[in-house]
């Protein structure tokens, strides 16, 4: 009676039959002799044992020789044809127009003996070959929601990986729960595919429970939470990825301090608190708690770190800009080059230091108030309109930048011919520092000048 290739085999396994299966395919027929479950012949297979035979006839009796005889090592030449045979059985899974007739007591030719291998091994090792388990895994994906069942046949000398997926199929759990933490390449994969092909388990396309199926949905939203938040940890600053609020004073944090908020808020994804969760879970909520764990080496580990990050969290209390240390001792140095360029009149140059110091620390009122002196050398900006632009920088300023704004504004009105208002910028720049050595010298020059 025609029926599955695969199927027909297995039966023919546990049942021992002695006779002939015929595979048939497209008017061409592989004939397969058979003796107590064992195969003794195989006659008109392509590609029989052409690995290991100088010139494959398709004859099992006839290629087994002319390899042995070539200097193959029997037991590997038994091997080879075992698996040739599994995989030729492993190319029907699947394909239609296909189906093998069993003919019970057929005796096979004289001059034939079986292989070593049992028909199960046999499409074990073809299955293996044919069948990898990554493809096996992603033909699968589609189906994971259906119910795998065992359908009563025995599962007979099907391998360890077969033994442990029949433990989990009794429970007549979706495919999902049956497979799940198993690698994509795990030979597992294909125990499935055999077991299915061979009848002893079903897939039953139906409604999950409700109740699993709520529970599953609510379970995915919390992973797809996990890995949002285990990313975001990733790419917040440290002290935000610990949930520590920002305030105008952060003087009080320490590296306890750091210790302490980090054992409150890792502690529900640590390792020994999520053991009994699905392992997707369990990967998401490892990544949340590595990622707070590297946040709070940063801290504990590099002391500047953890008081420029204070700096920060202070910065955003107050609604100010932050300016990191490193590019606040960079904006200094553009300053100093400017000065340098000042010195030599080389005008255009000290411009774009001011500029890069500006865009690296905009706080810093002195960038500006020299800015505007320059522009004005440039003839980019006329002397009243720089003398307002310094004043209002310096309106609520502190006392450096009100200081450089008097000193500049002085300058520029000796350079518009009003040496009186020029005297009385300086005068007012030594009322706050007497001993300011420029000023001092403009003074003397200013006064001279007026008295002559």
């Amino acid at each position: 009676m025609p029926s599955a290739p695969v199927s027909q085999l297995y039966v023919a396994h546990l049942e021992q039959w002695t006779g002939l299966l015929e595979l048939l395919s497209g008017g061409h027929s592989t004939r397969i002799y058979l003796q107590r479950g064992k195969v003794v012949q195989v006659e008109d297979m392509p590609g029989l044992l052409e690995s290991v035979t100088p010139s494959p006839s398709g004859n099992l009796r006839d290629d087994l020789a002319s390899a042995i005889q070539s200097g193959v090592d029997m037991q590997q030449a038994f091997r080879v044809a075992a698996t040739d045979i599994g995989v030729a059985f492993a190319m029907t899974h699947g394909s239609e127009g296909l189906e093998a007739v069993c003919t019970v007591d057929v005796a096979p030719p004289p001059g034939c003996f079986p292989l070593n291998d049992s028909l199960a091994k046999i499409l074990r090792l073809g299955f293996a070959a044919e069948r990898p388990p990554v493809t096996v895994c992603h033909e699968y994906r589609s189906r994971l929601g259906y119910t795998l069942r065992p359908t009563g046949r025995a599962a007979k000398d099907l391998g360890t990986h077969a033994a442990g997926l029949m433990r989990r199929a009794r429970q007549g759990t979706p495919l999902r729960d049956v497979v799940a933490g198993i690698p994509e390449d795990d030979l597992t994969w294909v125990a499935l595919d055999l077991l299915l092909a061979v009848d002893v388990l079903r897939l039953e396309a139906g409604a999950e429970d409700a109740a699993k199926a709520e529970r599953r949905r609510k379970l995915k939203s919390k992973i797809q939470a996990l890995e949002r938040r285990s990313k975001e940890i990733l790419n917040a600053p440290p002290l935000e990825a610990l949930g520590i609020e920002p305030k105008e004073n952060m003087a009080w944090l320490d590296v306890d301090g750091i210790s302490k908020q980090y054992r409150k808020v890792a502690t529900p994804f640590h390792p020994d608190q999520i053991g009994r969760r699905p392992a997707p879970y369990q990967a998401a909520a490892s990544a949340v708690f590595s990622a707070m764990t590297e946040a709070k080496d940063r801290l504990t580990r590099e002391p500047g770190l953890l008081k420029e990050e204070k700096e920060r969290w202070e910065c955003k209390a107050k609604g100010v800009p932050f300016v990191s240390r490193l590019d606040r001792d960079e904006a200094r140095a553009c300053f100093k080059r400017a000065q340098g360029h000042e010195h030599y009149r080389n005008w255009q140059e000290s411009l774009d230091e001011l500029d890069r110091a500006i865009e690296l620390d905009s706080a810093d009122l002195l960038y500006a108030v020299m800015r505007a002196f320059v522009l004005t050398i440039l003839k980019q900006r006329s002397v009243p309109d720089a003398i307002g632009d310094i004043r209002e920088i310096c309106k609520d300023a502190g006392i450096i930048p009100r200081v450089e704004g008097l000193y500049r504004i002085g300058r520029l009105y000796k350079m518009a011919d009003r040496p009186r208002d020029a005297l009385a910028s300086f005068e007012n720049l030594l009322e706050i520092v007497p001993d300011h050595l420029g000023a001092k010298r403009e003074v003397r020059l200013l006064r001279k000048r007026i008295q002559s």
